[in-house]
């Protein structure tokens, strides 16, 4: 089964309290039983490493289009995708 977490921080990436533990820690015994878990999360600056870039993107919103970036990574078989907005996410 295909499993989306939508988050605002996952370990190893970003935690600033208890939540990026247990959503990377959850995400990471799914894949163990077999699923597929996605994470996705704003990219922070302060997110450090390589992060690869895999597509632009839109979205209608507010009245207008907003142009993104999205950025992936992968590990312990969690699958990480990062949205690039600096308006939102610094």
């Amino acid at each position: 089964m295909k499993v989306v977490f939508v988050v605002s921080e996952s370990a190893p990436y970003i935690k600033t309290g208890g939540l990026g533990d247990v959503v990377h820690s959850l995400a990471k015994t799914l894949a163990k039983l077999g699923h597929t878990p996605y994470v996705i999360m704003p990219k922070y600056r302060s997110i450090k490493g390589e992060l690869k870039k895999c597509t632009n993107a839109q979205v209608y919103f507010d009245h207008r289009w907003i142009d993104f970036e999205v950025y992936e990574d992968k590990k312990d078989d969690v699958r990480y995708h990062f949205i690039a907005y600096d308006e939102y996410y610094a």
